[in-house]
């Protein structure tokens, strides 16, 4: 048995800054349609975390220091199932490509994995805000027939 730290810190926390719900958007992957590359992702869960401020130090060190946008990190419970993870497909580096969607309609893309801590429970993710409202592609539960090929995301049945 692994001890929680998150869990421990956590009442602290919500003592002086409670949890939120967001709505997630795992990315299921990309299709060419007519020349043009589209984002698909799975119907919304719901989820609980709460931001708070990326430091500079951070920012800096990822090459963000620079840009003219909101960034905050991302405190978020998590399972260790792979499948029900803030971060639904491995890509390298850890970015994600996954959207959250905070409870006044926001929307913040994941741009990094910064901590996994899923097997004990929690992850933090780094998020940017996005201030132009993205149309998501959204695709149906896939059920054993329809399931697609984790290996090459384009042959997504459900996808068309």
């Amino acid at each position: 048995m692994s001890l929680n730290l998150h869990a421990i810190v956590r009442q602290a926390i919500n003592a002086n800054y409670a949890d939120e719900k967001f709505k997630l958007y795992r990315s299921v992957g990309q299709k060419n349609v007519g020349g043009i590359v589209q984002a698909y992702y799975a119907p919304p869960e719901e989820i609980q975390g709460n931001f708070q401020s990326e430091g500079d130090s951070a920012l800096d060190h990822a090459n963000l220091a620079g840009q003219n946008t909101i960034i905050r990190r991302l405190y978020l419970y998590a399972s260790s199932d792979q499948k029900q993870r803030p971060w639904a497909i491995y890509r390298p580096l850890a970015r994600s490509g996954d959207y959250v969607e905070d409870s006044k309609g926001g929307q913040w893309l994941i741009t990094a994995v910064i901590e996994d801590f899923s097997d004990a429970g929690w992850e933090a993710v780094r998020c940017t805000f996005q201030t132009t409202p993205q149309k998501l592609n959204i695709v149906e539960e896939e059920d054993e027939s329809t399931k697609s090929d984790p290996e090459h995301p384009d042959s997504d049945p459900r996808i068309s």
